[in-house]
């Protein structure tokens, strides 16, 4: 309790401090221009790809691939870094346009630079029917990575998100955006990012950044239908239908307590599922009705000793109970609803962040250990469902920015804690 007042008293000073900071840093901004290498002079290109990096050195090896597969579809792309990259060669063999940057404003920051150069240099018109937004926040897994921007070029969407968020309020996730030809021409988006204003204070870039541009996205399409994200609770249940996913997503679900998130647990739901109809079969006993139930208090506290891993741990607890299969797929479809339930709190990205990668999304955010999102153990679990030189390479880059709960201390910790880095 005393060392919350300590945190609470010290917040206003923290906030001061980062605002201050930031002050600075857009100083700094007014007197840097940025570096504009242009490697093509193509102009009016069906489709863009524009990713807002912070790359130092070389670009980073599942990005490069990302970045190979857009070229091999026809993209036009330009990159936009906030650190210096120093191989000129892979440079050109990459970008169409590359802009190197001073380090303010986030990704929100690049994002803005790169949508005014497309503007500013025509570069998107009304030949442009595709561009998508994206930047090296998350992990790209490269044999997901085809399918996924095909998905991303739908053209009976105007604006395509990975997925979705109802944190604060309902957004789609800023790291991935696609959207057509209509909304790249549609003055509510010009306007959007001529008058975003670049911040470094992460809670800002939220609100005018991810918040604010999913508004503008949503009210500039011609009908909410035009509107879907790929990956979400939705498409989870049809996931689920199958039993053999069903296996699959119970094996995968999150299982990090470092967030007060709910987590899906077997154990947990199932043992409150009979209980329901334990008490069930009391009731109609009590009431002289006839049981629908013949489970004995002593088998049934037994039965609770047991740990269930999987879904065939379940049947054969039904089994032991001598339940009907017809409990059993009952019981079956309120584990779907359940599990639905679930998926749906927090950032989806973050809470279904395996199960979505299994059924295809290839990205995984790079913070997720960092936040405290996913511990150690659900880490490991992507190695079952991605090429080990894949895995070693998102390992190496979630492990290098562990849980900031645990190694923040001081100011940055308490910040931390409050969302402001």
């Amino acid at each position: 309790m005393l060392n919350k007042i300590r945190s609470r008293l010290k917040l206003p000073g923290i906030k001061i401090y980062l605002g201050v900071k930031s002050y600075l840093n857009w100083i700094r901004s007014l007197f840097k221009s940025d570096n504009v290498i242009i490697y093509s002079d193509t102009k009016k290109p069906e489709k863009v790809l524009l990713i807002a990096l912070f790359e130092k050195g070389e670009v980073r090896p599942d990005v490069k691939r990302l970045i190979e597969s857009a070229r091999s579809k026809g993209f036009w792309i330009i990159g936009v870094n906030t650190l210096k990259l120093t191989n000129k060669e892979e440079l050109s063999k990459l970008f169409d346009v590359y802009i190197q940057r001073f380090n303010y404003g986030r990704d929100f920051g690049s994002y803005k630079c790169g949508v005014e150069y497309l503007y500013k240099n025509a570069v998107i018109n009304g030949d442009t029917n595709r561009l998508i937004i994206l930047n090296d926040s998350v992990y790209y897994d490269s044999a997901k990575v085809d399918d996924f921007l095909t998905d991303l070029c739908n053209a009976d969407y105007e604006v395509l998100g990975a997925t979705e968020n109802s944190e604060i309020q309902y957004h789609i996730g800023s790291f991935c955006v696609s959207v057509d030809g209509g909304i790249i021409n549609s003055n509510k988006f010009k306007k959007y990012w001529r008058q975003y204003k670049n911040s470094d204070i992460r809670p800002k870039v939220i609100k005018r950044g991810e918040l604010a541009l999913s508004k503008c996205l949503l009210s500039s399409a011609s009908s909410p239908s035009k509107v879907d994200v790929i990956y979400n609770s939705r498409v989870l249940r049809q996931v689920l239908q199958e039993d053999n996913n069903l296996e699959a997503v119970i094996a995968l679900v999150r299982r990090s307590d470092r967030v007060q998130w709910p987590r899906f647990n077997l154990n947990a739901f199932t043992n409150a599922w009979l209980s329901s109809y334990i008490m069930a079969d009391i009731d109609a006993k009590l009431g002289g009705k006839t049981s629908t139930l013949e489970i004995s208090a002593d088998i049934y506290q037994s039965s609770k000793m047991v740990e269930l891993r999987t879904l065939n741990d379940v049947e054969s607890l039904f089994e032991y109970l001598k339940l009907s299969n017809g409990l059993f797929q009952e019981y079956k479809r309120d584990l779907i609803s359940n599990l639905i339930s679930v998926s749906i709190k927090g950032s989806q990205i973050h809470q279904n962040a395996m199960l979505f990668h299994y059924m295809g999304l290839p990205i995984i955010k790079l913070d997720a250990l960092y936040r405290g999102m996913l511990n150690e153990s659900d880490v490991h679990l992507y190695s079952k469902n991605m090429k080990e030189d894949c895995y070693i390479e998102l390992e190496k880059i979630l492990f290098s920015k562990p849980y900031g709960g645990e190694f923040l201390f001081g100011w940055q910790r308490i910040a931390f804690f409050h969302g402001l880095i």
